[in-house]
């Protein structure tokens, strides 16, 4: 071993191409970027961390940030780096809001600002290609006494291939973007694919998406 280290090349002094590539292979691996409501920012922000590899050297960053894109939700500074190609965007638990007990409607004013902020950011309509909701954020949105925000936020996202319907648990211990598991039964998520499933029927003319169930162990 110790001769193995002693006979390794300074990582500065390997040539420019075989540098480039070990960046590109220490990307990480796809990520669950959950979105949620901030009070604070009075916006919705992502609970994930910017990638370490773009913090590690200025070669690293100028290698590997063309893999992700900027993604701005309404009014928050925050910049959302998402590789679309790889990266799930989670609307999670976080996107919907009650009012305290005995008030007589559970859907405050932040979750529509929440819808507009999702439903007008522009990089999520052109590149969105997979997407996973809350599943009780999901059901909030298509109460039969209001609109039905899930057809707006759905109509808006142009390459949408794929739709996951997300019931979150908590987890053992807390793990950086939690993870996504298979669901085979559950009442209120089957009601939410056959919401899904409403949808396409209605807007025959658009590409057609799947959808699927999953587990997410909470981070909290």
């Amino acid at each position: 071993m110790a001769s193995i280290i002693s006979s390794f090349h300074d990582f500065q002094q390997l040539p420019p191409e075989l540098r480039l590539r070990v960046w590109a292979l220490a990307l990480p691996p796809p990520r669950i970027i959950e979105l949620t409501w901030t009070s604070q920012a009075r916006s919705v922000t992502s609970k994930s961390t910017t990638p370490a590899i773009l913090h590690a050297c200025q070669e690293s960053r100028y290698s590997t940030i063309g893999y992700y894109q900027e993604v701005q939700l309404g009014t928050c500074s925050q910049a959302i780096l998402v590789d679309f190609e790889r990266d799930t965007i989670f609307l999670g638990p976080g996107c919907r809001h009650l009012v305290p007990s005995g008030k007589s409607d559970p859907w405050v004013m932040q979750n529509r600002k929440v819808i507009r902020d999702i439903k007008s950011a522009v990089l999520l309509q052109q590149h969105l290609g997979l997407v996973a909701f809350d599943c009780e954020f999901l059901l909030g949105m298509e109460d039969s006494e209001r609109e039905h925000s899930l057809h707006e936020i759905l109509d808006s996202m142009e390459k949408l291939k794929q739709v996951v319907v997300v019931k979150t648990v908590d987890g053992q211990k807390k793990k950086a973007g939690g993870s996504l598991e298979p669901v085979f039964s559950d009442q209120r998520m089957d009601m939410c694919i056959g919401r899904l499933e409403t949808y396409q029927d209605l807007r025959g003319d658009r590409p057609k998406f799947t959808s699927s169930k999953a587990m997410h162990k909470s981070i909290s």
